[in-house]
């Protein structure tokens, strides 16, 4: 089918649409269009025995539909190309857009699956090309299953009669993309078979084609059977590294973090400021009650962090980031340290990994650190960041901050967040670091801002409240706006229903 056919958005099916429209195009267009009302920029171009199945009719009433859609099919088809390159020509939708209109839905799935995908992700494809070498010299192409392996169109023939000849722009591109395809892949991942053609009733079957079924058969259960025995292995290897599964848990725990964070601009914009700035050289200190949103704010910052650095730093820069606490390689100071040290040693070379895999003393797991961030920052940007210094235990002056070195070296930004009272904290890095710039405070939400929250989390399940509702939510909300405290509410309203009587205590906080 081809991709011409799907839905599309409607803003870019009406710029489409007024590129082609002419006279019978208008009325051959717009009897085919169907506007989904559950969403608002759905637009969709259907058979009318789709338009006309809700209507009750009979079965030769939808046949006789069917037959006049497959009448107008290419018609169709042929005015989504060309409105397409029209729009392209006016510079009203990008060449990608195009591609959507006039690529068939499988040159969109190679595209996706293959073309677009970097060379890591290609280790794990297949790709197996079929090619007749005389196929395209036949001089009749209405015998047999030809229809089947190669693209044909209508035409006339001398007498006047109407035949099916080859479609050379068509099977130019057929050509053009599985060229690409071999040429993205590695020879041990592709495979080309050149067959002859023959008119027998299949094709392609065991009576003229055995040698070449037997032989695909093979290499493709064989090479199937060889990407998942690597996979097995690979997935082995890496549930047995404990630093790959340390960095894995806090990045999972990223993406937890802020799918569903909203608002917070102005910090975020403080910690995007703190980032780009070259004349700092103190870490960032974010601090806020319990519930107050740093853990969230952390992780939406280091999510962003790339993006905020120059095109050139942005791809080589090394994110280094830990929820303190959530894991056995961040219990301590020791060990969160121990295992930066041996993230950035996959940065480089043989010798840092052995070293870092032995360190034990603090005090040199503490030097190696640093020295590693003075070395990699010359070549690279360097981000750290620390969330809840306060979920450490006290072991090696954790509290003491003995671990802060400043000035921080080139090229190295920290940001780290703590309780401002649990254990004194914000006193001492106040007193180590009394520069007031590097202080970020979070305080609770706006009850406005806690109520767009909401509605936006609702929202995304289909659900909403009413007025009554509303209103015990708004007044929940001036007693206690904690980020928290909404998550929670959200839970327990995504339970209510409109009919029922609402109890208040439901709503209450500690």
């Amino acid at each position: 089918q081809p991709a011409a056919c799907s839905p599309c958005r409607g803003r870019r099916f009406q710029q489409h649409r007024g590129s082609v429209e002419r006279g019978r195009t208008r009325r051959l267009v717009s009897t085919r269009v169907v506007h989904d009302r559950r969403e608002q920029q759905a637009t969709n171009l259907c058979p009318e025995t789709d338009c006309n199945s809700s209507r009750g009719a009979d079965k030769e009433l939808l046949k006789a539909a069917r037959q006049r859609w497959e009448a107008v099919q290419d018609s169709i088809i042929g005015l989504m190309k060309r409105g397409a390159e029209l729009c392209l020509q006016k510079t009203l939708i990008s060449h990608a857009t195009m591609k959507k209109f006039t690529a068939s839905v499988t040159e969109i799935e190679v595209i996706s699956g293959i073309l677009s995908k970097p060379p890591q992700k290609l280790a794990q494809a297949l790709a197996f090309v079929r090619e007749f070498s005389d196929l395209e010299s036949q001089r009749d192409f209405s015998r047999g299953k030809m229809f089947k392996f190669i693209d044909l169109t209508d035409s006339v023939n001398e007498d006047g009669e109407a035949v099916k000849v080859l479609d050379e722009a068509v099977n130019a591109m057929v050509k053009e993309l599985n060229r690409h395809v071999l040429t993205r892949m590695a020879e041990s991942n592709s495979f080309t078979y050149s067959l002859k053609w023959t008119n027998d009733a299949e094709g392609v079957g065991m009576s003229s084609h055995k040698d070449y079924l037997e032989k695909f058969g093979s290499d493709y259960c064989d090479n199937v059977k060889r990407l998942v025995a690597e996979s097995v292995r690979e997935s082995m290897r890496l549930r047995s590294d404990d630093l790959y599964s340390e960095v894995l848990q806090h990045s999972t725990a990223c993406v937890n973090y802020v799918k569903k964070f909203q608002g917070r601009q102005e910090i975020i914009d403080k910690v995007k400021a703190y980032v780009q700035a070259s004349n700092t050289t103190e870490p960032l200190v974010v601090y806020g009650d319990s519930g107050s949103g740093k853990t969230s704010l952390l992780g939406k910052a280091a999510s962003l962090v790339r993006s905020w650095l120059p095109e050139s730093d942005s791809k080589d820069a090394i994110v280094l980031l830990r929820f303190l606490g959530t894991s056995p390689g961040t219990s301590s100071i020791r060990q969160t340290l121990k295992y930066l040290c041996r993230q950035l040693a996959v940065f480089g070379n043989e010798d840092d990994q052995e070293k870092c895999e032995s360190l034990d003393d603090f005090k040199e797991i503490l030097n190696t650190f640093y020295s590693m961030l003075e070395r990699m920052g010359q070549f690279r940007r360097i981000l750290v960041f620390l969330d809840s210094v306060d979920q450490l235990d006290s072991s090696d002056g954790a509290y003491h901050l003995t671990w802060v070195r400043t000035p921080l070296p080139a090229n190295v930004k920290m940001v780290v967040s703590t309780l401002p009272n649990m254990f004194d904290l914000l006193k001492t890095f106040k007193g180590k670091l009394p520069n007031p710039d590097i202080y970020v405070e979070v305080t609770p939400l706006e009850t406005s801002l806690c109520t767009s929250i909401l509605s936006a989390l609702l929202s995304e399940q289909g659900r909403t409240l009413n007025e009554q509702q509303w209103a015990l939510v708004e007044q929940a909300f001036s007693k206690c706006s904690l980020p928290i405290y909404v998550h929670l509410l959200y839970h327990e309203v995504l339970r209510w229903r409109s009919y029922q009587q609402v109890d208040e205590s439901s709503l209450r906080y500690t």
